[in-house]
């Protein structure tokens, strides 16, 4: 297909209202080229109210093949800008599918003028890269809060209604967010999902957007130190994603893992070898039997992958665990379980190759007694944690990682 028949179709796709059929043929060209060649092109035979959008879109496209990322994406955002103010009007959810793809490329053309403008940074995962809020990703964010604010009060009927947009529209937000590291940010757009009166029933969007959702917002709420709530979302990312997303499944439960760890889960050595995440194998073996060096081991071994994927201070976060789990084996095996002095746990931490003085002990058996890992008492005279004679460590969650 020749430029001119391009153009012309995407016209009278736009001109009878064919959402899908506008979306499909845009993607098309996004992802091949192909078509667009020359940012001059005749238009008057475009109708008046798509002139505009399909100039900017052209132009666009014609500086993407010539790697000029910045002006690309400058182009398009303007053609974006002209479909929301012109064509996204209130009961026009024709227009829905045409912003979700637009949206898209929007924020992937964001991505490529980032790094040209050079935004990209080197101390964090490629899936977090920091840069300036002023940047073209800060004006893509900015462009889809105009969207969202221009629809969030609608109070049409649902069928009719464009908040079926809403959820692709947070969705890019969250990973621009992300990509900028303001996750401030995210709450502001989390809570009215959330909320579940100011968007359509959550379960009537798709499955691809309810899972990039949730992985998102289960993110957040690690960085909010919820663990409870972002395994919930994390785990419901996790089990809807599409079985042949491997890496998307290996991304979401690398950061399940971690939250399960500090709640007091532990992930099955099946499920680490068939996502081929070792870095956890010793790691978890460690966690699970209170081996303090062998957890420590691990940690420090694979410390700089673990700071790439910003989950080495929740993996640091687990390590209170595997103390209670070590306490535990070590009260087992004495004499008097509900007496243990605290220089005794000093010795087995020294054997296991874990420097700390007896008023370092003190103060992790206080910290486990207070967040109600162990029941009991300290007594600083004698330098001993008095255990409760029945239950004294009460049992973690035993829920697995569900596939």
């Amino acid at each position: 297909m020749n430029q001119k028949t391009y153009i012309s179709t995407l016209n009278a796709l736009l001109v009878s209202q064919n959402g899908p059929g506008v979306s499909s043929h845009l993607e098309q060209e996004f992802r091949n080229m192909s078509c667009i060649k020359s940012p001059t092109c005749d238009l008057n035979s475009v109708d008046g109210d798509h002139r505009e959008f399909i100039k900017y879109f052209v132009e666009a496209l014609v500086h993407s093949k010539n790697q000029q990322h910045t002006s690309a994406f400058e182009k398009l955002s303007e053609s974006f800008k002209i479909f929301v103010d012109k064509s996204f009007v209130k009961g026009a959810v024709w227009t829905i599918p045409v912003i979700k793809i637009y949206s898209k490329y929007v924020r992937l053309f964001a991505e490529s003028a980032n790094k040209v403008q050079g935004a990209r940074s080197t101390n964090v995962d490629d899936d977090e890269q920091s840069s300036s809020t002023e940047g073209p990703l800060g004006i893509a964010a900015r462009q889809f809060m105009e969207v969202f604010r221009k629809v969030i009060p609608e109070k049409s009927e649902l069928k009719e209604s464009r908040k079926w947009v809403l959820l692709d529209i947070i969705n890019n937000l969250l990973r621009i967010y992300f990509k900028l590291n303001t996750l401030r940010m995210c709450k502001n757009v989390i809570q009215p999902v959330e909320s579940s009166t100011q968007l359509p029933p959550f379960e009537g969007f798709s499955t691809a957007e309810k899972v990039t959702y949730k992985y998102y917002a289960g993110r957040f709420a690690m960085y909010e130190s919820d663990f409870v709530k972002a395994r919930e979302r994390l785990q419901y990312a996790f089990t809807h994603c599409h079985p042949g997303a491997e890496n998307n499944k290996r991304m979401t439960l690398r950061y399940l893992i971690c939250v399960n760890l500090v709640i007091g889960c532990t992930p099955k050595q099946s499920l680490l070898t068939r996502y081929g995440m070792d870095e956890f194998s010793d790691l978890v073996k460690g966690y699970r039997v209170g081996n303090l060096k062998l957890f420590q081991e691990s940690l420090d071994k694979h410390q700089m992958l673990f700071i790439r994927k910003g989950i080495y201070l929740i993996l640091d976060k687990a390590k209170i665990v595997v103390f209670r789990n070590l306490f535990k084996n070590i009260a087992a095996l004495h004499k008097d379980p509900s007496r243990l002095p605290l220089k005794n746990l000093k010795i087995c931490l020294d054997h296991l190759g874990y420097d700390m003085d007896v008023d370092e002990v003190e103060c992790m058996m206080s910290v486990l007694i207070y967040k109600g890992y162990i029941k009991g008492y300290l007594s600083h005279a004698k330098q001993t944690a008095v255990l409760g004679k029945k239950n004294a460590f009460p049992a973690l969650e035993r829920q697995h990682i569900s596939d």
